[in-house]
């Protein structure tokens, strides 16, 4: 998920940490990564200032800024 609202970050993050048994998907804790604190249920939390990337909001490219 990309999206610059923390609220509708963690709505999602609490949908899929709940899991869809009805299709058999679950996500992977371990591997989950946000750059927002969750809680004890997100092992992977990084700086949200750690680099500065942007995606194109069309096509998903992402771009480092460098400066």
């Amino acid at each position: 998920l990309i999206t610059v609202s923390l609220t509708h970050a963690r709505e999602f993050l609490c949908m899929m940490n709940e899991g869809h048994p009805e299709y058999g998907c679950f996500i992977s804790k371990e591997k989950t990564m946000t750059n927002f604190d969750y809680g004890h249920h997100v092992l992977n939390v990084t700086n949200p200032h750690q680099q500065c990337k942007r995606a194109h909001p069309v096509h998903l490219r992402v771009f480092l800024k460098l400066s």
